[in-house]
């Protein structure tokens, strides 16, 4: 087999020795394996679409969310599989696909061979595989700290979350699902899967596996009506709130009079207008 592995030297920790770990044990079961470090934002992007040129079995991420995300959209509708290695911050794409963290067991996953093809949400022309959002999480997004993330990874988004929470003004959302239903919020999160910053459960009904996006619009504005969503959240009882709207969609609209941030996959991409859609089973990839 040969594989173009992917690497994300700022991701996690030690990404750079468990790179050259990954590759050797690649290596040792017979697997040629060229490897690739992103140097840029979009790099892995570029990366990725080259594995139809380079006539790779398969490519494979080491890395977190966000430059998985941007492989992705190197690679959807190309007949070239994913992989993944797990060593970011929050690894919620793993979490969804049920791979281990343990780099050597995500390993094994690929080497086992098996997969399956996941659909893929569209925003404003870019794919995303989890989530798309507006409002106080992009806003948290785009705030944090860099630097401090680096040095204390997920604390890095409560603090970011806390100082937010004090200065944001939660404009108003415009929602219209499918051309035909009009919601307004203060947060709206479209769900491609069920997973949401790690292990919390923002979209129980979503599946990579079907033909829709799971839409959540948080109706209420406020700090107190944001902190009341979040327990909400940490519950598991956010979607069942009166003011909050859970519907099923294949294409979404949002836009505001304001200026309101959007975050995809964990990372920041836009501010509104935004036009989001599904893609169904695009995508190539391997899982336990």
């Amino acid at each position: 087999m040969k594989y173009l592995l992917i690497s994300n030297p700022v991701a996690g920790k030690n990404s750079k020795k468990k790179t050259k770990k990954i590759a050797s044990y690649l290596s040792s079961f017979g697997a040629e394996v060229s490897i690739e470090t992103t140097l840029y934002k979009g790099s892995a992007t570029n990366l990725a679409a080259q594995a139809y040129s380079r006539k790779v079995d398969a490519v494979i991420v080491l890395s977190g969310d966000g430059t998985i995300s941007e492989a992705i959209n190197g690679m959807a509708g190309i007949d070239v599989p994913i992989g993944i290695i797990p060593v970011g911050t929050a690894n919620v794409f793993a979490g969804e696909l049920g791979i281990s963290e343990n780099i050597y067991k995500a390993a094994d996953v690929i080497l086992r061979g098996k997969e399956k093809r996941i659909s893929l949400g569209v925003i404003n022309g870019t794919y995303f595989m989890l989530m798309a959002s507006c409002g106080f999480d992009a806003e948290v997004v785009s705030s944090i700290n860099l630097k401090l993330k680096s040095k204390i990874g997920k604390l890095a988004y409560i603090a970011s979350a806390a100082a937010v929470l004090r200065r944001y003004n939660f404009p108003e959302v415009n929602v219209c699902i499918d051309q035909r239903r009009e919601y307004k919020g203060s947060l709206v999160v479209i769900s491609n899967a069920k997973y949401y910053a790690g292990k919390f459960v923002m979209a129980p009904h979503a599946s990579t596996d079907d033909k829709f996006l799971d839409v959540c619009i948080f109706t209420k504005r406020g700090r107190g009506q944001m902190l009341r969503y979040l327990w909400g959240l940490f519950t598991k009882r956010h979607h069942k709130y009166k003011d909050v709207v859970y519907v099923k969609a294949r294409h979404v609209r949002m836009s505001s009079v304001e200026k309101v941030n959007v975050q995809v996959d964990g990372d920041p991409f836009c501010r509104l207008p935004a036009d989001v859609s599904v893609v169904p089973k695009i995508l190539r990839v391997f899982c336990p």
